[in-house]
């Protein structure tokens, strides 16, 4: 497990791995472990349609790399999210 969470760069659900999240791992650290702050992961299962998990990603990834600025990155949201929830309706 603990070479999967290195190469995913991802936390593990199960105690006694050694994680490292790269550049956020001080303050994943901090927050999660220090002040055990309670997450709570149901953002894209409660508000989003099936299916925007993905565009989600790719849109922050974008933000990341450099290749969308805010408003694309907005716009690549609102566009998927119209087309899908439009899919879900009928």
């Amino acid at each position: 497990m603990t070479k999967l969470t290195k190469m995913t760069n991802n936390d593990s659900a199960l105690d006694g791995i050694d994680v490292n999240l790269g550049k956020i791992n001080d303050t994943y650290d901090y927050w999660v472990n220090e002040k055990q702050t309670r997450t709570v992961p149901f953002f894209d299962r409660i508000y989003l349609p099936d299916g925007m998990w993905d565009t989600l990603c790719k849109s922050t990834d974008g933000v990341i790399t450099g290749q969308l600025d805010a408003k694309g990155a907005a716009d690549q949201m609102s566009n998927s999210f119209t087309t899908m929830w439009a899919k879900k309706q009928s």
